[in-house]
């Protein structure tokens, strides 16, 4: 009987020794959480910020006066290229010509004053003619030629007499031939989208007024300004995403130039020098429109297989090695690590591990190298 109880005793107390034994074991571990690393492709980005507009439009203006009878175009009208845009009361339109554009009172003086103030305003209203594409050049070279006459004329005359006859020629055919290319430029020069007109009521339009815009909506880019800090990633040709406010989803863009100068932008504190960039878009359509501020993150770069961990992950010695701790047999192994880039969710590793390692997410401070350690999730 004493034999049974001291046996019972015994192997009680062998019993409660292996039932320790897991949990004394267990204690020397440090639970860590940890990550297996892999190789995975990190796209560097620049945002910035820029306004819709069209690299397409045209204004028409004839650089002189004209009196418009009836409008064929409302805002927000599609024209194709060639259609008619105006009718125009020829008789008044060549009278305000005559009236402003020439001089035909045959008593006026001839005086070095007034002679200069005629040939500049035909001068100018010649101009405005060519820049707008009224007349070309050849026309311009022949009135010009005839304004130049004019003067000479008119400069000998002293006495008050009659306007030569070259003036009077003048009086008659410059307006005429301006008039005519007014009228065979009131057709659409390009197709596109009303996009501004004049209202003119019932009087003339004023001589340096646009008369109707038209934009190309199929060319609308983006014109965005870039900081300073960030245009050297910048290149042409680089993949860009436009979002915005004023539209729904999102646009695909390319960087199609670089402006080669700075902007120095003040601010109430502070200011910032930045770069204009011309950012074609890919597919837009007719939610875009001009005017509209928008957001752009662009492409600069992307690497393929780059190993990122996490910034907690790496740790640092006295002599400023950087290092990581690996999982290896239960156990934690020092890896010395050379870094690279930084990205949002960790730092870039270009030695010391290879993909496939385990490492511990976020070592604590009394781990040391060959300590056992368990994972847990």
């Amino acid at each position: 009987m004493k034999k049974i109880i001291i046996l019972i005793a015994l192997t009680t107390a062998i019993s409660l020794c292996l039932s320790m034994v897991p949990q004394a074991v267990a204690s020397s571990y440090f639970p860590v959480k940890a990550f297996k690393v892999a190789g995975s492709d990190v796209t560097t980005t620049v945002e910035c910020n820029g306004t819709v507009e069209a690299n397409v439009k045209q204004d028409i203006c004839f650089g002189c006066p004209v009196k418009i009878t009836k409008s064929y175009v409302e805002i927000g009208d599609y024209v194709k290229k060639g259609e008619r845009l105006f009718d125009i009361d020829k008789n008044v339109t060549l009278q305000a010509l005559l009236n402003n554009g020439t001089t035909t009172n045959n008593t006026a003086q001839a005086d070095s004053s007034s002679s200069s103030i005629n040939t500049s305003t035909e001068e100018n209203a010649l101009q405005q003619a060519l820049s707008t594409g009224v007349i070309g050049q050849d026309t311009y070279n022949s009135l010009i030629g005839q304004v130049e006459n004019n003067v000479a004329s008119s400069s000998a005359d002293t006495s008050g007499t009659k306007v030569s006859a070259n003036s009077q020629d003048l009086s008659e055919t410059e307006p005429e031939k301006i008039l005519d290319s007014i009228e065979a430029n009131l057709y659409a020069p390009i197709s596109g989208v009303v996009t501004d007109i004049t209202d003119t009521g019932d009087g003339m339009t004023p001589a340096s007024t646009s008369l109707v815009q038209i934009t190309d909506f199929n060319s609308l880019q983006i014109m965005a300004q870039i900081n300073e800090d960030d245009i050297k990633n910048v290149k042409t040709g680089q993949p860009a995403v436009i979002t915005g406010a004023g539209f729904n989803g999102s646009y695909n863009g390319t960087i199609k130039q670089i402006y080669p100068t700075s902007n120095n932008i003040q601010g109430n504190s502070s200011s910032e020098n930045t770069v204009n960039v011309i950012i074609s878009i890919n597919d837009s359509n007719k939610n875009l429109r001009t005017g509209l501020e928008t957001d752009v993150i662009i492409k600069t770069s992307v690497k393929q297989g780059v190993i990122v961990v996490p910034f907690e992950s790496i740790m640092q010695d006295d002599n400023g090695t950087e290092y990581v701790f690996a999982f290896e047999n239960g156990r934690a192994v020092i890896k010395n690590i050379t870094t690279g880039d930084e990205y949002d969710n960790g730092v870039e590793v270009l030695t010391g591990i290879h993909a496939g390692e385990t490492l511990i997410e976020n070592p604590p401070d009394s781990l040391t190298n060959g300590s056992n350690i368990r994972i847990i999730s």
